[in-house]
């Protein structure tokens, strides 16, 4: 008898063990499948919408359209209630179509506008463009052609954060309990609002990260500020997730009023620029003119290349667009060159390249028999547009070494 209790009990202890060790896998499986979801510009949007009482949003708001997270990035106080930013996440295993749920979210009452997600790296990479008028050009040894932007328009994302501060509700919170470890588990290190006095005589609230013994401590006007830092040589684009997910801790606090960001700014002078390169000068020149510029900037843009063939080969023309915040857009023509003077093909421009352009003139032969380089027929030495003897005088004088 006691034999079998004892097995029964060892049983049942591994049964509970076992329970337990399903639970924990459980739960990192779940956890593992939540950190694999990456908000990316395909399967995710930002939503701004306006409601009249404080919610948090889940993905239930968002039924039917395999919504699998929502992240609220912004939260302010307005006249009539609340204003929200929110970045909604997908799930595409089984395909999206992002513009139809984008309608279909936009059609919701509140809901002010639905736009792409401004945080992810290739944001402005994927709603800009530049194209060039050409994309390959055959041009021969001395001659010219000029090359232009056709279509450029250019977006930039979210710049980096530079503070973030939220308000709190005092008939929801006590804040005399706050300390440093209120919002720990999110990695979150806040300052309160403080009178600090300035020059002068005067005085204004304000957050100091220097003061550390107030860190985590109550505010008299109940706002504070988040402590925004930069790993050294980190991308800031890549440092949005950790903020985003700091606030959304924050906005999603039922006691917390508002949440408001500032983002970096472009100074002026710092605007987009255009530059133009050659990726093989031995072939083919370049040189840029023309163009035009802002007051604000010294560069130029829509500026014309003109690039000119110098010996026969290959050569990339690239025309680089930077856009203000970071991004580069590159458009490139491939220009071949060839010499107009070798109507024979055997390498060498010479008196027996001359017979043919004379036989030519003549009517004895046809153009099929003049070699054909990339569609262009040789034997228009002089661009003219025709084939004849001044052409043939040309390469006699290039033979004898006069050109």
């Amino acid at each position: 008898m006691k034999n079998t209790k004892k097995i029964l009990s060892l049983l049942l202890a591994m049964l509970i063990f076992c329970q337990g060790a399903v639970l924990v896998s459980a739960v990192e499986s779940s956890d593992s499948s939540a950190e694999a979801v990456e908000w990316t510009y395909d399967n995710s949007m930002l939503v701004e919408i306006k409601t009249e009482e404080a919610k948090i949003f889940t993905s239930e708001d968002f039924p039917d359209m395999n919504c699998i997270e929502v992240l609220t990035t912004e939260k302010q106080r307005t006249e009539t209630g609340y204003s929200y930013e929110l970045m909604l996440i997908f799930d595409t295993t089984d395909g999206f179509d992002w513009q139809t749920t984008a309608d279909i979210i936009s059609e919701n009452s509140g809901v002010e506008t639905v736009k792409r997600n401004e945080f992810v790296e290739v944001f402005s990479l994927k709603e800009s463009k530049l194209t060039l008028t050409e994309s390959e050009i055959y041009l021969a040894i001395g001659e010219s052609v000029d090359v232009e932007i056709e279509e450029r328009f250019s977006r930039i994302g979210r710049l980096p954060i530079m503070q973030t501060t939220f308000t709190v509700d005092p008939s929801l919170i006590d804040e005399r309990t706050f300390t440093k470890e209120t919002f720990a588990e999110y990695g979150i290190r806040f300052w309160p609002f403080v009178l600090r006095s300035l020059p002068l005589g005067a005085y204004r609230y304000e957050a100091n990260f220097e003061d550390e013994e107030i860190e985590g401590t109550c505010s008299p006007i109940h706002e504070y500020a988040l402590l925004i830092t930069r790993e050294e040589n980190s991308n800031d684009f890549r440092n949005f997730k950790k903020y985003i997910n700091q606030i959304n801790a924050i906005a999603t606090t039922e006691w917390v009023k508002e949440v408001n960001v500032l983002y970096s700014y472009l100074p002026s002078g710092s605007g987009d620029r255009e530059d133009w390169y050659i990726d093989d000068e031995a072939v083919v020149s370049l040189s840029v003119r023309g163009g035009i510029t802002y007051e604000y900037t010294d560069n130029y843009y829509y500026q014309t290349a003109t690039i000119t063939g110098k010996t026969i080969g290959t050569a990339i023309l690239s025309c680089q667009y930077r856009v203000a915040g970071g991004t580069n857009l590159v458009a490139e023509c491939t220009a071949h060159v060839y010499d107009p003077k070798d109507v024979n093909f055997d390498g060498t421009a010479n008196s027996l390249d001359a017979a043919q352009v004379l036989k030519y003139d003549a009517e004895l032969i046809d153009e099929s028999v003049l070699h054909n380089y990339y569609g262009n027929t040789a034997g228009d030495v002089n661009f003219d547009g025709e084939i004849n003897s001044l052409d043939a005088a040309f390469i006699l004088r290039y033979d004898a070494g006069l050109e």
